[in-house]
């Protein structure tokens, strides 16, 4: 079984937008477009008019086009793209499993596990779908929907081909051979299109990214994230923005700020702190890059947050340093928000991301913050259809955003985060922690049917990798697609049972290689016929009929979806 994900195809990505999206309303395992009446909050960003201040953070929704595409459906305008360095692909090593959100999240991944070529095509093939979704079911003005690329972590990795080729094809597509074959795709399929014409297709925008974020993580010295930013500001001319770290808090105050809230277990790592930019050396910096943006004529703002990186020191996940998100960051996040925007006298505008959720997204957005972008939450329950819920939440407070960041309700925001209990680890929360099993974890492999079929594991998946279906006798059999898995690990750590969906569960594979590559019970298309594994035995079966009952039945429910 790979841990790399297969990028979908741009017809298939069509063919589903078509097909479920038009006949049940829903496409990509459930998720529901989200009615633009009821998501409509207008705002401006980086001098463009978008249709609601919401999106993905760089994540793993943001690295595929099958989930950028899923994510627009639920909701989402702004999308911060998975950070693209020049050590990608198989050259770049990431643990698995990589991801872990019982309650706070964690990570040990930092940047696209794709190649830079293929991150490169992923977004384009992302870009036009989303217009065409946009267009085609009434979801709102295309022009509304805002791309944002993040890169790192040198100049010199910035500067290599792969990463300047990457940049600069993402500003300008047009000669793009991969834009080229999906806007083909769309001329010779326009038949079956009810508002797609020729017209609109012609005028999605060959600028797929209207922004570029560089991060400032792993230790990159202050000199050289000056020399970053201006190279992209000065000799680019892109409109950027200066993704901070968590660690501009303070090693104190962020260990008083986690204990206060009952995440007095995390360790957190001295040598961040000592590397990482300082809040004295961000400010001047800020400002100066500032003024450097408005010399050339392009939008600057702060991007507030990267991960928190702490230690593993009880097996959460594979390696020595994990990264943390959710709400346990939010504390920090906020106060690093409210302290930066008052040393900058609430001129710049800061971009959010650290915690954000149902309880406080009103109150980020009223203090001036946007757009705002989430990750950890929806790598929870319910998982990618959050998105509607946080969309409809800043449609009830559309027009309640000043102009600029507000010292006075950021500061507010910081001190109630200290007593609110939401943000706190509970007891019930905090036992289960104390139980929580190592990534290490035994298995109980002995059915192929989930005893609960509680759907958690199709929920959290980043890549809807996992499907509950219902059989023809009326039972639910929860199954696993080989080819958007990257074997992240998160279904592992959510399921009640001791079981790993992603290997325990009815695989459908797209490929004999895939096959071969996997112990997984399951089956693929071969040219005569089909291959399956059960209970580690490799057959062959003439046709759908000569396959097992359980085998046959989900193979039915598929082709029926």
């Amino acid at each position: 079984m790979s841990d790399r994900m297969v990028p979908v195809p741009f017809e298939t990505l069509m063919e589903s937008l078509l097909q479920d999206a038009k006949k049940r309303r829903e496409a990509f395992s459930g998720i529901a477009p989200a009615p633009k009446e009821k998501i409509a909050c207008p705002a401006e960003f980086m001098g463009q008019r978008i249709e609601n201040p919401l999106g993905i953070a760089a994540g793993p929704h943001g690295q595929m086009a099958s989930n950028i595409l899923a994510a627009y459906l639920a909701g989402a305008r702004v999308f911060e793209l998975k950070t693209v360095q020049e050590l990608a692909g198989e050259d770049l090593p990431i643990d698995k499993p990589c991801i872990r959100g019982e309650d706070e999240v964690y990570n040990v991944e930092w940047s696209t596990e794709l190649t830079v070529a293929d991150a490169r095509d992923e977004y384009i093939k992302a870009w036009i779908a989303v217009h065409v979704a946009a267009k085609e079911l009434d979801l709102g003005d295309p022009s509304g929907i805002h791309f944002n690329m993040s890169v790192g972590y040198d100049l010199k990795g910035i500067q290599s081909p792969s990463v300047t080729d990457f940049l600069d094809t993402l500003n300008d597509s047009s000669e793009s051979a991969c834009r080229k074959d999906c806007l083909d795709w769309l001329r010779e399929n326009l038949h079956r299109f009810e508002r797609v014409d020729e017209a609109f297709i012609e005028s999605i925008p060959a600028q797929v990214c209207q922004s570029v974020a560089v991060s400032t993580m792993h230790g990159c010295p202050v000199e050289q994230i000056e020399e970053i930013l201006l190279y992209l500001i000065e000799e680019k001319k892109f409109n950027t923005l200066l993704k901070c770290n968590p660690t501009l808090v303070g090693e104190e105050d962020a260990r008083a700020l986690l204990d206060n809230a009952g995440f007095d277990y995390m360790v957190l790592d001295p040598d961040q702190f000592a590397f990482d930019l300082k809040f004295s050396e961000a400010v001047p910096l800020i400002k100066k890059l500032n003024a450097a943006a408005e010399k050339s004529g392009v939008h600057f703002a702060v991007k507030l947050l990267n991960t928190l990186p702490v230690k593993i020191t009880r097996r959460e996940l594979p390696g020595e340093v994990m990264y943390m998100s959710g709400k346990a960051l939010y504390p920090i996040a906020i106060t690093v928000a409210a302290r930066l925007n008052e040393a900058l006298e609430g001129k710049i505008p800061i971009s959010y991301c650290g915690g954000a959720d149902r309880h406080n997204i009103q109150t980020l957005y009223k203090a001036g913050l946007a757009p705002i972008t989430v990750c950890s939450v929806l790598l929870q329950p319910p998982g990618l259809s959050e998105l509607s819920r946080l969309a409809k939440l800043l449609h009830e407070v559309s027009g309640e955003a000043p102009e600029a960041p507000s010292v006075e309700r950021l500061n507010e925001a910081a001190e109630a985060v200290k007593a609110d209990k939401h943000f706190k680890k509970s007891p019930a929360k905090r036992k289960l922690y104390d139980k929580h099993r190592g990534y290490e974890a035994t298995r109980q492999k002995d059915t192929l049917r989930c005893r609960v079929v509680c759907g958690i594991c199709t929920k959290v998946c980043p890549n809807r990798a996992n499907e509950v279906m219902q059989l023809a006798d009326g039972t639910k059999l929860l199954v696993h697609y080989d080819t958007l898995c990257n074997e992240c690990g998160l279904c592992q750590y959510v399921c009640p049972e001791p079981c790993h969906p992603y290997e325990d569960r009815l695989t459908f594979f797209s490929s004999r290689e895939a096959f071969d590559s996997s112990e997984n019970a399951g089956l693929f298309r071969a040219e005569d016929g089909y291959v399956y594994r059960e209970k580690g035995a490799v057959r062959e079966a003439a046709d759908a009929e000569a396959l097992p009952a359980l085998y046959a039945a989900a193979l039915k429910s598929v082709m029926d979806l």
